[in-house]
């Protein structure tokens, strides 16, 4: 007979699992292509330089990501500091 709340935690162990494998998947995706795609030329392995897009990529996405998650933390704070000051301006 299964305990309650023991379907929550298998599933809670699944997605973690889940997660686990897909971040190391896409670590190991972003090292090769970060660090071993300039290894080789084009004429030298042709299917590894099909398997990753351009290389430029490799450094705007990350650094567009970065810049909308510093706006969007600048933007959060700004928002809390200016609802700190209207609660002062009505008491």
């Amino acid at each position: 007979q299964p305990r309650p709340g023991h379907g929550a935690m298998l599933g809670q162990a699944t997605s973690g699992a889940v997660s686990l494998c897909i971040g190391t998947l896409s670590f190991a995706y972003y090292t090769a292509w970060v660090l071993l795609l300039p290894m080789w030329t084009p004429e030298d392995a042709p299917w590894l330089h099909a398997a990753f897009p351009p290389r430029r990529w490799a450094l705007q996405v990350p650094g567009l990501f970065l810049t909308t998650v510093i706006a969007g933390l600048v933007a959060f704070v700004g928002l809390v500091l200016a609802g700190k000051q209207d609660d002062r301006k009505a008491s």
